[in-house]
């Protein structure tokens, strides 16, 4: 083990260097009227400079994100959470319970929709035919403001397998595995923070798995760790387990991850490398704060194509006003090259995924890429975000401030995505305006410049995105919020033209079947008794190629304040 061996390669202070500005915008005329941009100047400003001197209007959506903490929002953009009468009574959580087909290892049907059903009698998970005559429940027993969520970022394996799956309460539930159309079996009570902060995660292969068990609170803490748990994906074996875990990385074989240790004050002033070989575990290096009166209060890990490990970390310290963040590589002998570091206005935080690390995929032209992130000072969950070219250590700057994470408590705009083979991340950028945009990024060639789609008015989001899985196209919903009008879009990332193809009043769930043909999507419905409205939501699948669309579920019959909600949650077949 070496205890913090640094080689000082490259330190700079990051974003007061001027990166070389890419071409002016290219604009077009978008389908719907609008327009958007094929190019975006990268700013040759520090995300510092940036994001220094925030409004009046972000430092009240800083505060209110930041309150939504605690207060806990029971709903997400990429999850489906129960949908009661605005008068219903709050309830406690709820540890679901399996439905007796749960305890069959038989497949439920061929296809279908995995399904959160919702009432203000109590909320289930089914699997719903694609004609919509067939309705299989295979959680029961959920609260009814409980929340089922497909869970991490690549929520399936490469095969479409298997399902990782969170179901049961809005912070508390329990975390399932579900192989192709067959019933979930349950693998362990978890936090609903795990699939927030990518802390669940398959291997490449699918014949491992991997999570964060984190304590009750977690998002309530400084940062979150918990204890890392490696099972294998078919017998649940255990194979390791790993405490105060903050960020992990899971592969073919083995697994990379970064423990926090605090001293007698509580603090955070020591993080542990450790590096897991499918057979047995060692701590590689120590790091400590680099400076005094300094503790860790983020990390995040990832192990590159070439098989070094970079690190993220993000420390406060006394005195001094900004959050500070620094990017190391580690080598697989314990060597630690410190490669950059600045200091950035906003705070690394529990409840928000501000810190993320990702690759261009092996083999393409950007293949030494590495790309991160950090908080901007705006939003609890906006980011900058840079990307470093390994080979020779340069740092540019991608987006100087508001390219929108994931928060606890969810957020109008959708969350990011990649595409299933990790050339494209789509996501959103927002404004103090509230002008909102899609991004949709090549990481796999720095030379092709971003596509850039507005989400139509000011103040209109863009509230649910998916690629598809052939990886041609961005589908997603954009428009009104909440039950407003909007539209579902799907973007060509060959040509960058966009095209509608459904109006509605889309919510912010969106999921693609495997053919890349149709799509399951809720839309936000409402009906009026008296004096009183009540919303609910209906499952409908909308054809991407011929604009049409069917009817999977819509409670139609039952009296309004006990209308039933259905939220798609994942495309099943069987394998």
């Amino acid at each position: 083990m070496a205890r913090f061996l640094l080689v000082v390669a490259a330190v700079s202070v990051l974003f007061s260097t001027a990166c070389a500005p890419s071409p002016a915008p290219t604009v077009t005329p978008r389908a719907d009227g609008g327009q958007h941009s094929t190019m975006q100047n990268v700013s040759t400003s520090s995300m510092l400079d940036a994001a220094a001197q925030p409004s009046a209007a972000e430092q009240s959506a800083s505060s209110s994100d930041s309150a939504a903490a605690a207060a806990v929002v029971a709903d997400t953009a990429a999850d489906a959470v129960a949908q009661t009468a605005p008068d219903s009574a709050a309830t406690h959580e709820a540890t679901p319970d399996s439905a007796a087909a749960s305890n069959s290892s038989a497949s439920v049907m061929g296809e279908g929709v995995l399904t959160f059903i919702s009432s203000p009698a109590g909320s289930e998970v089914s699997l719903i035919s694609l004609d919509g005559t067939n309705i299989t429940p295979l959680i029961t027993g959920l609260d009814r403001n409980g929340r089922a969520a497909a869970c991490g970022d690549h929520s399936t394996t490469r095969d479409g397998r298997y399902l990782a799956l969170y179901a049961g309460g809005v912070e508390s539930g329990r975390l399932y595995l579900m192989d192709g159309t067959n019933p979930p079996t349950a693998v362990a009570d978890a936090e609903y923070l795990a699939c927030v902060m990518n802390a669940v995660q398959f291997s490449d292969d699918g014949a491992r798995f991997a999570y964060i068990a984190y304590p009750a609170g977690s998002t309530r803490e400084a940062y979150a760790a918990g204890r890392l748990n490696v099972i294998e994906t078919e017998s649940r074996a255990s194979l390791l387990t790993l405490d105060n875990v903050v960020a992990f990385d899971l592969t073919d074989t083995g697994a990379v991850s970064i423990s926090l240790y605090r001293n007698s004050e509580g603090e955070a002033d020591e993080a542990a490398v450790n590096l897991w070989d499918g057979a047995s575990e060692r701590e590689i290096a120590t790091l400590v704060p680099t400076q005094e009166n300094c503790r860790f209060m983020s990390a995040q890990i990832e192990q590159a194509p070439d098989g070094s490990i970079v690190l993220v970390m993000g420390q406060r310290c006394d005195n001094i006003t900004e959050m500070q963040w620094q990017f190391y590589l580690v080598g697989t002998d314990g060597t630690v090259n410190l490669v950059s570091s600045d200091r950035q206005p906003g705070d690394f935080v529990a409840f928000a995924r501000n810190n993320n690390l990702f690759f261009a995929p092996a083999g393409s032209p950007a293949g030494s890429i590495a790309y991160f992130t950090v908080p901007d000072g705006l939003t609890a969950n906006t980011v900058a975000l840079a990307a470093v070219d390994l080979s020779n250590l340069s740092i540019s700057v991608i987006i100087d401030r508001q390219a929108v994470f994931p928060t606890f408590s969810g957020a109008s705009n959708a969350e990011p995505r990649l595409s299933p083979n990790e050339r494209w991340l789509g996501l959103v950028t927002t404004s103090p305006n509230n002008d909102n945009s899609l991004f949709a990024l090549d990481l796999s060639d720095r030379a092709n410049p971003p596509i850039i789609i507005s989400a139509g008015a000011r103040g209109d989001s863009i509230s649910s995105l998916a690629f598809t899985p052939d990886n041609s196209r961005i589908v997603y919903t954009a428009g009104g919020a909440e039950g407003a009008d909007n539209s579902v879009f799907q973007l060509d990332l060959a040509n960058g033209t966009e095209s509608r193809v459904r109006r509605g009043t889309f919510g912010r769930s969106l999921v693609v079947s495997p053919d890349s043909v149709n799509v399951a999507l809720n839309e936000i419905l409402s009906v009026t008794e008296g004096s009183r409205t009540f919303t609910y939501n209906a499952t409908r699948l909308v054809n991407l190629i011929t604009n049409t669309e069917t009817n999977l579920f819509e409670d139609t019959t039952s009296p309004p304040d006990q209308r039933r909600s259905a939220i798609p949650i994942a495309w099943r077949t069987t394998p």
